[in-house]
């Protein structure tokens, strides 16, 4: 598959959440892939949304949790840059959906707050059944 690059739309739109709640932003996190993130930790768990654009033009939305059993921001650290490092987290992930074309900048807002509440709920409900 081809790489496909973030629409600009959706690129102002999970930086504007990003700003708004304090989080972080990733891109380009997969391996030939043009990918956009919305990232957080949560204890030992780095929690994020990942929005994956394909060639005909919609973009997968979903929730990945990677749970460390102790050290996570040091251990994430050290697998980013560390060559051969081995990767020790447990990762979980959630479909949260799916955008799809036209897109502006507005209405993908509101989608990616409502995913957002939507994985920040999901990662609650997890911690309590654990």
């Amino acid at each position: 598959m081809k790489p496909v690059n973030i629409a600009p739309e959706l690129d102002a739109a999970v930086g504007k959440v990003a700003h708004k709640h304090g989080l972080s932003v990733s891109r380009d996190t997969h391996y030939d892939a043009f990918n956009i993130e919305l990232q957080w930790w949560s204890g030992n768990q780095k929690h994020r949304i990942d929005f994956q654009p394909y060639p005909e033009g919609h973009v997968i939305v979903t929730k990945l949790a990677d749970e460390y059993t102790v050290f996570g921001k040091f251990l994430c650290w050290a697998q980013n840059v560390i060559p051969f490092f081995p990767f020790l987290a447990k990762t979980r992930s959630v479909s949260l959906g799916i955008l799809n074309p036209p897109f502006d900048v507005d209405s993908l807002e509101s989608q990616v707050n409502d995913y957002l509440a939507r994985a920040l709920y999901s990662s609650a409900t997890a911690a309590v059944h654990l």
